[in-house]
């Protein structure tokens, strides 16, 4: 393969070509795909991908939380044959045990031009048929283009200086015809061509169905409670032996939002490289009336031989790690985008604000909505939500104001909430989110306050991908003592709620400033790097404490093995300390294999950490039934260990824990050390379970039965 020497210059793009000029150019580019297919004969390539599943939260930040990476041996025949043969694969998870290969089949394109599109995904069939259908779009230059699409531009972008010859690239803007109607699916974005030789360098964009080109429509727009799916594409083709431009990489993205859970996308990440690419030699033609048409041979090695596969060329995470939801925010559908006429939208920030369940509220439903002023006051969104405990018979629910300009955003908000008080950044739950497990096992392992809350605050995003974030919020809380309301669950009377802890209640000047680096390194998930959180809380008036806590993230896979940790520090200082403020481990509180919040004081360190090692075995996916697929075995081994810490260094936290343990068994006391445990597991399915033993390291206890995520600590 020759490649592209330097990329001199971008050309000050001229104005659009002239509608007869930029007719000629796609007829001439028409042909070259019509018959580019029989100059180049075939090809054979290696070609890795991999899939990543990521979740984008409510506050922007984007999570991996499972990668697949596959290894196929492609040949591609001028008869239109793309023969692809999977001979490699390995996986990495937090939790799920599920395969993308099992709907994301054919996510390759062969050759740069053909009349469709593969999006790469599959669908059952219509009532009364059987298997599968790929999704395809007619292809911009396609021999009956014109019916499907409308053509701007044909300006030239840029030029690039190969070692023999200078290449204009010319850059045209693709727009669907709306059919109402119609089911058809068609392609919308931008294609770039080598304008000597009329070949495609380049295409970008999504897919639309055409029969809702026209339908985004203007003024005021309701989103109702439901589900918005978006297919991308962005193609790059490198030239091949000084004449053809064929396949080099491939990203597909699929994002799906659904509005009830609150303001966060799914996302799958899908990037191929296309390695090592070995053009026919000479030889008879094989092209054929159906040579424009994509034929995808999807299949597999025998599973002996894609277990032993060991010769990848790029770490498992390396193809998707730089890949984000944001690349394609310019062409996302007019409800995500910034811009455009004001939307009012029923959209919660999280799914609590709909529908939670918790021991202090019992049932809780409510509603929420926010208004996009976009073009007409840019950056401005306005919230409301509230909603009724049935329970305790209250109404909780608030607004908020937001203005968004570049890297900075302004707040304002007043609201009244179910408050968590449970400590340290990583175990902060919100809104009394425990629901599943109170609503049918009477298990609600959080304490609670009522707090009404006036805030101004301002955010700064730095960097690329918002490497670092800072927010500084002041106002006015008060926090009212709440008590329990419901015994049990209404499924089971003989097993009841634990009580609430009592707290200080009064009015407070509240005052936070906190700075995040990378924070979407969060140990949780499977983004790798260090990341870095910095807390300063301060409560001044009827309620009072200071407070500053620390915690160090940081996931790393150095070959074969993975290493994953999390460190929270905390401490509380003032002449007097409200007892919500105080620092408590136990239980799910960040030291299992101790009771329920055993623990308190005014200083507290919570570490918590695991290793792992992949065999490298029996990685080849596992085809249940139909199409459905899970991943390989890929068996391991772990060890992880947690330790929790907490201390008094001051008469005020003394008295401040003898007040918020009094309900706990054996009164307040300190960890009188620090208290450890220790796992060890043997994990499956890339990390997403391990089954194991676990003891304590501080005291002499038998072993015990553990079993969870085996890829975090």
């Amino acid at each position: 393969m020759r490649m592209l020497l330097l990329l001199a210059q971008l050309a000050v793009p001229r104005d659009s070509a002239s509608p007869a000029a930029l007719r000629d150019l796609l007829v001439r580019a028409a042909e070259v795909n019509r018959t580019l297919a029989d100059s180049v004969r075939g090809y054979r390539t290696r070609v890795e991908s991999e899939i990543a599943l990521a979740l984008l939260d409510s506050a922007g930040r984007e999570h991996t939380a499972q990668v697949e990476q596959v290894a196929t041996a492609g040949e591609w025949r001028s008869d239109g044959t793309w023969r692809e043969r999977v001979i490699g694969y390995r996986s990495e998870s937090i939790g799920s045990i599920y395969s993308a290969l099992s709907f994301i089949q054919g996510w390759t394109l062969p050759m740069p031009s053909r009349q469709r599109l593969s999006l790469g995904a599959t669908r059952r069939k219509g009532k009364g048929a059987t298997g599968i259908d790929t999704l395809w779009s007619v292809h911009p230059l396609a021999t009956g283009r014109d019916t499907v699409y409308r053509f701007r531009g044909g300006d030239t972008v840029a030029v690039l200086h190969e070692a023999s010859r200078d290449i204009p690239i010319v850059r045209i803007l693709v727009e669907p015809i709306a059919k109402p109607g119609s089911k058809a699916i068609a392609f919308s974005g931008e294609i770039e061509l080598d304008a000597t030789r009329g070949q495609l360098v380049r295409m970008r964009g999504t897919f639309v169905r055409v029969a809702e080109v026209e339908r985004a429509g203007g003024g005021v727009g309701v989103q109702r409670v439901g589900i918005r799916a978006v297919a991308y594409m962005e193609l790059e083709n490198s030239e091949v032996d000084g004449r053809f431009w064929l396949p080099s990489t491939q990203r597909l993205e699929y994002q799906a939002a659904i509005a009830m859970m609150g303001e966060g996308r799914s996302v799958i990440h899908v990037v191929a490289r296309f390695l090592d690419v070995a053009p026919a030699g000479a030889g008879p033609t094989l092209a054929s009336a159906d040579s424009l048409h994509p034929k995808h041979e999807f299949a597999y090695a025998p599973r002996d031989s894609v277990d032993h596969f060991h010769d990848w060329r790029f770490p498992i995470g390396a193809l998707t790690a730089n890949a984000r939801a944001a690349d394609f925010d310019d062409m996302a559908p007019d409800s995500w985008k910034p811009t455009g006429a004001p939307r009012a939208e029923l959209q919660p920030r999280r799914a609590t604000e709909l529908l939670r369940y918790n021991r202090v509220e019992g049932l809780f439903t409510g509603l929420s909505g926010r208004v996009r002023f976009r073009d007409a006051m840019p950056g401005l969104t306005a919230r409301a939500w509230g909603g009724v405990a049935w329970s305790e018979r209250t109404v909780r629910g608030g607004s908020s104001l937001e203005l968004e300009r570049g890297q900075w955003s302004l707040t304002a908000r007043a609201d009244r909430a179910l408050v968590n008080t449970a400590d340290f950044l990583t175990l902060q739950d919100g809104d009394g989110d425990q629901s599943l497990g109170a609503f049918f096992g009477s298990r609600d392992d959080a304490d609670y306050l009522d707090r009404f809350t006036g805030m101004l605050g301002v955010r700064k995003r730095f960097g690329v991908h918002e490497a670092a974030r800072l927010r500084v919020e002041a106002g006015v809380v008060r926090d009212g003592a709440l008590s329990v309301a419901l015994f049990h669950n209404p499924f089971r009377s003989d097993s009841t709620f634990r009580a609430n802890r009592p707290i200080d209640a009064g009015t407070a000047l509240h005052t936070v400033v906190s700075l995040e680096l990378n924070p979407g390194v969060s140990g949780d998930f499977l983004d790798r790097g260090v990341g870095l959180s910095l807390l300063l809380d301060r409560a001044d008036g009827g309620v009072r404490w200071q407070r500053a806590e620390a915690r160090l993230s940081a996931r790393l896979r150095p070959g074969p093995f993975r290493v994953a940790l999390r460190a929270d520090g905390d401490m509380v200082t003032g002449s007097r300390i409200a007892p919500q403020a105080m620092l408590e481990l136990g239980g799910d509180n960040g030291l299992p294999g101790y009771d329920y919040k055993e623990f308190g004081g005014d200083r507290a360190v919570l570490l918590r950490a695991i290793g792992g090692y992949q065999f490298g075995v029996l990685e080849a996916p596992i085809r249940l039934h139909g199409r459905w697929m899970i991943p390989g075995l890929s068996p391991g081994l772990a060890v992880g260990m947690q330790g929790g810490w907490t201390g008094l260094a001051s008469d005020a936290g003394r008295a401040s824990l003898a007040r918020l343990m009094a309900l706990t068994p054996g009164g307040a006391r300190t960890t009188g050390g620090m208290r450890s445990t220790v796992e060890a597991l043997v994990t499956f399915f890339g990390g997403s379970i391990g089954l194991g033993v676990a003891r304590p390291l501080d005291h002499q206890a038998p072993w015990r039965f553990t079993i969870g995520s085996g890829g975090t600590p």
